[in-house]
């Protein structure tokens, strides 16, 4: 509940009556987060623009549909939902059920092929287009894209086009936009963040702090320097030379 709307998403509970081992689709680490950031950040050689875009899709896994040599998955609804006794057919993966992610894994991997992308051996959810210059990620429902600028309409056509796309922002040199979000983490741009000039910041998110001073109970506590530094975070200084 926020701002006097209620959102609730339906989902699904499928029972694992069996073991099976293809029920997975992993993420990408944050390693390859920090590389998409660095790419973006290197110049081109031939001195085209880049930047960083995020593209958010909603209702993701709703996009895979399931596969026909599946055995069929029928919904009981919740009262009020449907007429008494009804019951429902699934025709595309969902959310709560087994398999969800790894056909929506397939489902943007078939995608991305037909678009020109490639698909990283080590990463599986990483994919480049040398041709238009574009480096992205997925994790989950969410494409993490170093591209140049010259491509940027291009690649939010194409996220447009093949997923419902709830939106699609871009950070870099000559965007309005000063900073983007990309799983609860800040990534920005500035103009003198280096003394060589303008670059990426990549901040984690803040609540993570927030929680672990709680946890701590050091919410009254006092900010310092350095560790063993009792100057109320006054001044920076060496905990040596005290």
């Amino acid at each position: 509940y926020k701002n006097g709307v209620c959102k609730f998403r339906f989902v699904a509970m499928e029972v694992a009556y069996t073991l099976r081992d293809d029920c997975h689709a992993g993420t990408p680490p944050i390693a390859m987060t920090r590389y998409v950031i660095s790419d973006a950040a290197t110049e081109e050689e031939d001195g085209e623009v880049k930047v960083l875009a995020v593209g958010d899709i909603t209702c993701a896994f709703l996009h895979a549909e399931m596969p026909a040599d599946e055995p069929p998955i029928y919904l009981i609804f919740p009262e009020g939902l449907a007429p008494p006794g009804a019951r429902g057919r699934l025709e595309c993966s969902h959310y709560g059920t087994r398999r969800a992610s790894l056909l929506w894994s397939g489902y943007v991997a078939r995608k991305m092929k037909r678009r020109g992308f490639r698909r990283l051996k080590g990463c599986p959810q990483a994919y480049q287009h040398p041709p238009k210059k574009v480096k992205s990620i997925v994790h989950g429902d969410d494409f993490f894209s170093s591209v140049v600028r010259s491509s940027v309409e291009w690649l939010q056509k194409a996220l447009g086009q093949d997923y419902k796309l709830k939106f699609f922002s871009v950070v870099g040199p000559g965007s309005e936009l000063r900073f983007t979000t990309f799983l609860n983490r800040t990534v920005s741009y500035e103009a003198a963040i280096f003394s060589s000039g303008a670059g990426y910041r990549y901040t984690p998110d803040l609540k993570h702090i927030d929680r672990a001073v709680a946890a701590y109970g050091l919410e009254a506590a006092k900010p310092v320097a350095a560790p063993g530094v009792k100057d109320g975070g006054a001044k920076l200084g060496n905990a040596l030379d005290e």
